[in-house]
């Protein structure tokens, strides 16, 4: 699977869902409720291992938040 594959399921994985109504968005928000937080992920074509990396890290750091 590539990079933004990984991104996507690890999101899910994780209880975010793809936002809607975002025509002609750079971007695809993907937000999490119950953590009160929204991810983006790049629609262009460039996305990488870094790019994966980040949103993973994104993702631990809203779960640490709401654990304080």
């Amino acid at each position: 699977m590539n990079p933004k594959g990984e991104a996507i399921e690890e999101l899910r994985k994780n209880g975010y869902k793809k936002m809607t109504g975002r025509k002609n968005a750079r971007h695809d928000l993907y937000y999490n409720e119950e953590l009160k937080s929204r991810i983006p992920v790049s629609r262009g074509t460039h996305f990488d291992n870094t790019d994966r990396d980040r949103i993973i890290q994104e993702i631990r750091q809203a779960k640490r938040r709401t654990e304080q």
